[in-house]
């Protein structure tokens, strides 16, 4: 939405006899504005109480008039109950909605979408998949299918917990010991903070064509439990 005002602002500011300006103009009455985007767009700035003219006259702190809409209308407990996504990033990760730095600091976008997985709570934990099954599966059950330990497979588990990912934690002990998962997506390094997110992901689920071609980061222990197909097939193919 910042970035319709954004793009908004720029349309009004440009010649008029400029093609996009055009195109807006000649369509600006025309039918096909009820419908798709623009309705949409409509509606959004309704729900969120937002004046669209009073919004572009401050393109400057479009920004801070968005999250303060969000802080008003979503913020608040009674809206939180039935948004556990949103109440989990509320609880655990930014409780005061705050500008998070490695937007900033990391400059590609594979990074920045790595993080943002686990801060948001979009990735395929089981913690998160279970509730894609029908039906779906009940929390406690929702456990770690790589370690030993038959805890729930949560954002918690995954980086700073599960066994089968000590060797990628003992690369980065100045990180991932003696914190928590708020923490650690506090860091100031986030160039290592991605790290670590990037290989646990990357060696979360195994393939026959992984296993090929690297050295198992498992504990023999966990091999022939946890994968037993995957590395028969690739023992025999």
């Amino acid at each position: 939405m910042i970035r319709f005002f954004l793009y908004k602002h720029k349309l009004n500011n440009i010649d008029d006899h400029r093609l996009p300006k055009l195109a807006l103009n000649s369509n600006q009455n025309h039918l096909r504005l009820n419908h798709r985007w623009h309705k949409d767009t409509r509606a959004w700035l309704n729900y969120w109480e937002i004046n669209k003219n009073d919004a572009l006259q401050g393109i400057n702190n479009i920004k801070d008039i968005v999250i303060s809409k969000f802080k008003e209308k979503m913020w608040c407990e009674k809206d939180l109950v039935a948004k556990k996504k949103l109440s989990y990033y509320k609880k655990v990760i930014n409780p005061t909605l705050e500008d998070q730095k490695y937007l900033s600091i990391l400059t590609s976008s594979k990074n920045k979408i790595n993080i943002a997985k686990i801060r948001t709570n979009s990735h395929d934990l089981h913690s998160k998949t279970g509730r894609w099954a029908v039906p779906k599966t009940p929390w406690m059950e929702r456990i770690c299918h790589i370690c030993e330990n038959r805890n729930i497979e949560d954002e918690n588990h995954f980086l700073l917990e599960c066994p089968a990912y000590n060797h990628i934690r003992s690369q980065f002990h100045n990180i991932c010991y003696n914190t928590d998962l708020p923490s650690l997506l506090q860091c100031q390094n986030y160039s290592e903070c991605y790290t670590v997110i990037c290989h646990c992901f990357y060696f979360s689920v195994p393939t026959v064509s992984w296993v090929h071609n690297h050295v198992c980061p498992w504990p023999p222990e966990f091999q022939m439990t946890h994968f037993p197909k995957v590395f028969y097939i690739s023992a025999t193919v």
